[in-house]
């Protein structure tokens, strides 16, 4: 990974002295957005292939963090295939770097995970990253689903991009519960569905999926669960695939074809089921 800087040095006095390393007219046609590490003084933590930056007002958690990112690795190296277990995280009490890059709005947001390019202005990801939220994930309760989340999407990289948002958000819930048993996996999802109403389930692809984002997440959760638990997790993947295959910007009725060709589902049919299986726990 590279990253152009354009050095500002200025006299006084007689001295010169460097005083900027950015120019923020040309980061604004670039479109640059600063990662973590941009913004102020890191702590940085290291625990074999893993890399995390805290702050000073952070750091007081890295232990926490660090150790239940560990164990957030192994959940996701179980689940997702071929993914090398490397991994760079932001654990940032600056909320710019969260802010530009969430759909939601930050009280929202645990976490986002994103690409880092290998150079501005190249469509090549040299690797996916994600930040946190510190309010969010200081919790412990928060951290146990919210890291494994936000792995599976650096694990996955490029591979779900073409997805509708609901399988790759829903795949990544998924994940995040498999230190449970299948048959608590499904209580959950029943008690979820059943807590916020979902009756008439609806998979949602697109920005409009934050748009409610409680409701949005657990249908995406229960249809991929259902799929993982009914069929494999192979499934998950391969339906991934399919997607990527047939590339980005495909309509409501061409993702509906797709998932009926790879499922012998469509996408409505697939979220009844999975809500009533979720339902029938108990």
């Amino acid at each position: 990974m590279t990253q152009r800087l354009l050095y500002t040095f200025r006299q006084v006095d007689g001295e010169v002295g460097l005083v900027n390393d950015r120019n923020a007219q040309r980061d604004l046609r670039t479109g640059w957005l600063p990662d973590p590490r941009d913004v102020g003084d890191v702590v940085v933590r290291e625990s074999g292939s893993i890399l995390a930056f805290f702050d000073e007002e952070t750091a007081p958690y890295a232990d926490a963090v660090m150790k239940d990112l560990r164990a957030s690795r192994e959940t996701v190296l179980a689940a997702v295939p071929n993914w090398s277990g490397q991994l760079v995280a932001y654990d940032i009490s600056d909320f710019a770097g969260l802010e530009k890059r969430t759909p939601m709005q930050v009280w929202e947001t645990g976490g986002v995970a994103y690409p880092v390019f290998v150079r501005p202005g190249s469509d090549e990801v040299a690797a996916v990253r994600f930040i946190v939220n510190p309010d969010v994930v200081h919790n412990s309760l928060n951290r146990e689903f919210l890291l494994p989340h936000e792995l599976t999407h650096v694990a996955l990289g490029s591979r779900d991009d073409a997805s509708p948002r609901w399988l790759s958000e829903g795949a990544a819930e998924y994940v995040s519960r498999t230190q449970y048993s299948v048959e608590e996996q499904r209580r959950m999802a029943g008690f979820a569905a059943d807590y916020l109403g979902i009756t008439d389930p609806v998979p949602v692809n697109g920005t409009d999926f934050y748009a409610n984002p409680n409701v949005s997440y657990e249908t995406a959760s229960i249809a991929c669960t259902y799929l993982a638990v009914t069929r494999g997790e192979q499934t998950l993947w391969d339906l991934m695939d399919a997607f990527t295959t047939a590339g980005r910007g495909l309509s409501a009725a061409q993702v509906d074809a797709i998932v009926q060709r790879e499922i012998g589902l469509d996408t409505a049919t697939l979220a009844r089921d999975a809500v009533a299986w979720a339902a029938a726990a108990g």
